[in-house]
């Protein structure tokens, strides 16, 4: 409840104009964290407690288990869900994210790092961000995960033909849980996740940054300076935005929307659900369903073409019928 006070989403009332809409429209509505991300922290709340040994359901009688799985948490997120859903306040599905505009955005990252006089930090951020989004591209891992590879965690395979990942920590990741995942050489030098793995790796060399050890991709200041802090939150979102903007291609897409558009891709080339799951990190085949949601974006509206058609065809045939008996009677 106290996060909530800090969150972004604008809950409008019901005699609002802005009803229906996530952003702040000259009214004085009230901000919360949305729906799904209460429930997330729900689940690492719950997570936390259970790492320290209290597990099970929560009995008030005897003040053991889990805290979190007090009826009144689960009371207070039906509330926050419905408070949101009357405000017509929906969860929204990434924007997708497909190769010709991620190519794009690649392109414009390497016009940047080929200037001359750009100074060191700069070369470090342009080369970092275009060899982290790469990979994420590729990957279709959590932005969030790989901001926290760290050095060790990665493998160059021979001749630079493909880089292992294999992730212990991460956002479902915890205790004996491991992710491996592997990316391969593209023809496409623009977008080939290890061609600008490899120029990053230079870059650092280059301008006396050692990576070797600590997380692989580390986030700057505002100054410019390297931290041993990763690269996730806010700074992965608003470099990615930056570049959107800058190559006007900014169409509402996230870090979220390389992760989609990656699982889509895979699924529309027919590899199958499994193999996608394994790939990006999901637990089960089913995830594979309830990301991409493929009957809707291939066919959206197919049952409601089909239901109008039918009709339309039988209006017509009774039209037809109509019209002949018409006919008939005045010939008669």
């Amino acid at each position: 409840m106290w996060k909530d006070n800090s969150g972004k989403t604008v809950v409008h009332l019901l005699d609002c104009l802005g009803l229906g809409q996530r952003q702040r429209v000259s009214c004085s509505c009230p901000t919360r964290l949305a729906a799904g991300t209460v429930d997330s922290l729900i689940g690492k709340f719950r997570s936390i407690f259970v790492e320290e040994g209290l597990g099970g359901k929560w009995d008030d009688r005897l003040g053991i288990g889990n805290p979190v799985s007090h009826p009144s948490i689960k009371a207070y997120l039906k509330c926050v869900r419905e408070e949101q859903a009357q405000a017509r306040v929906q969860p929204r599905k990434a924007v997708l994210l497909f190769t010709n505009k991620f190519l794009a955005i690649a392109r414009s990252i390497l016009s940047k790092l080929r200037k001359p006089y750009t100074s060191p930090s700069l070369l470090y951020i342009l080369s970092r961000d275009l060899s982290f989004f790469c990979i994420d591209f590729f990957s279709g891992n959590r932005s969030s995960d790989l901001g926290k590879a760290k050095s060790k965690e990665v493998l160059l395979f021979p001749s630079s033909s493909g880089l292992l990942f294999n992730h212990t920590f991460g956002k479902t990741l915890r205790g004996n849980s491991t992710h491996s995942f592997s990316v391969r050489s593209s023809s496409n030098s623009d977008i080939c996740p290890v061609r600008n793995f490899v120029l990053y790796l230079n870059i650092c060399c280059l301008i006396s940054v050692d990576i070797s050890q600590g997380y692989l991709f580390r986030a700057t200041s505002k100054a410019g300076h390297i931290s041993d802090k990763p690269f996730i939150g806010s700074s992965v979102y608003n470099r990615f935005k930056q570049y959107l903007k800058d190559a006007g291609l900014d169409g509402g897409e996230t870090p979220h929307s390389l992760r989609a558009g990656c699982s889509i891709t895979l699924e529309l080339l027919g590899v199958s659900k499994s193999d996608i799951a394994t790939h990006i990190g999901w637990c089960s085949a089913s995830m594979v369903d309830h990301y991409n949601d493929l009957e809707q974006i291939v066919k959206p509206g197919y049952p409601a073409e089909v239901l109008s058609s039918t009709a339309s065809s039988q209006a017509s045939s009774s039209a037809t019928q109509d019209a002949i008996s018409f006919y008939r009677d005045v010939n008669d």
